[in-house]
């Protein structure tokens, strides 16, 4: 996948981070009541699974569109938007809250792309 997005062209690169971008927005602020509410998806932690792969993914998807380009400097927004999307969520999101083991597992997952890259 990294050779994939590595050699697209600048047009598909802007596609594709518009459309991984958006991805983002409505993953974090679709109402949670919409999400599902089975229990063992609380009790074995699978939320923080997702949040480990979807920043992880992330972290693959914009360093390879962004960082490997003139644009190196619309980085940074990456790096604050775990922040930015679990404090979204307490604003602007129905029956989302804030949680702060989700920005610990967001920045997790994008330390580890780095340590493994």
């Amino acid at each position: 996948m990294r050779q994939w997005l590595a050699n697209l062209n600048e047009n598909l690169k802007k596609v594709v981070l518009l459309v991984w971008t958006a991805f983002l927005f409505i993953l974090h602020f679709i109402p949670g009541k919409k999400l599902p509410q089975e229990s063992w998806i609380s009790q074995y932690h699978i939320d923080k699974l997702i949040h480990f792969t979807v920043f992880f993914l992330s972290s693959l998807v914009y360093t390879q569109l962004i960082l490997r380009t003139r644009h190196s400097k619309w980085f940074l927004c990456f790096l604050i938007s775990p922040l930015f999307f679990e404090l979204g969520q307490a604003i602007f999101a129905w029956d989302r809250s804030y949680e702060i083991l989700d920005v610990v597992v967001d920045y997790a997952a994008v330390f580890v792309f780095f340590m493994l890259s």
